[in-house]
């Protein structure tokens, strides 16, 4: 059985980093988990977005830059406030945030089953050394960190075109079409845009 994680929160719907598809997604019997992105506003709060920007009124904000008031997005805490789920929940950190004040925040939410990862090596590396109970993976993909140390590491979120081997737990990215899913061994974390229509296909697949 595939373990299909909601990339963005994505189901066929187009729907990225908002909370109402997060929050419908996790009910899924077929979705293993979510994964968002975080990015850090001027006023250090946590909002989730993919994109360094947002675009709104015809111009371009950078979340770095902005107030959260003028950014008009989820943030991770209202995201963690109010989801109900004992499912995975990945949290794909962009920015170069303070690990002690995130340490502060996320300590709060013992109670979810939160995977940390980031592109950022030093990032996640410091994070893990000073915080050990952390779940906190490496994000190699794209010719980044393909060959750094990942032993302090929990787990590692690989693009799938990545040919190393690991012996970590994986989470491989973004699978959204059948043909690769097929090449993939079913006891790994998928992350697709596609988890409905991966789930049909694989059935239909087993039923023949």
């Amino acid at each position: 059985m595939y373990k299909f994680i909601a990339h963005r929160g994505n189901n066929d719907n187009n729907c990225e980093n908002k909370f109402d598809c997060l929050k419908d997604i996790v009910n899924y019997d077929y979705i293993y988990g979510i994964e968002v992105d975080v990015r850090e506003s001027l006023d250090r709060v946590l909002v989730l977005n993919h994109n360094s920007f947002i675009k709104k009124n015809h111009s371009i904000y950078f979340i770095s830059k902005t107030n959260y008031k003028n950014l008009n997005l989820t943030t991770l805490k209202y995201l963690l406030d109010n989801i109900d789920t004992k499912k995975i929940i990945i949290l794909d950190i962009k920015d170069n945030i303070d690990i002690n004040k995130f340490y502060k925040f996320i300590k709060k939410y013992y109670y979810l089953n939160i995977y940390i990862c980031s592109f950022n090596y030093d990032f996640v590396y410091k994070l893990k050394s000073n915080y050990k109970l952390l779940k906190v993976g490496l994000i190699i993909g794209y010719n980044m960190n393909i060959n750094k140390d990942i032993n302090i590491f929990d787990f590692l979120s690989i693009h799938y075109n990545v040919k190393k081997i690991f012996n970590k737990d994986l989470f491989i990215w973004t699978v959204n079409n059948y043909k690769l899913l097929d090449k993939l061994p079913n006891n790994l974390g998928i992350i697709t845009d596609n988890s409905y229509d991966l789930k049909n296909k694989d059935l239909q697949k087993k039923s023949t």
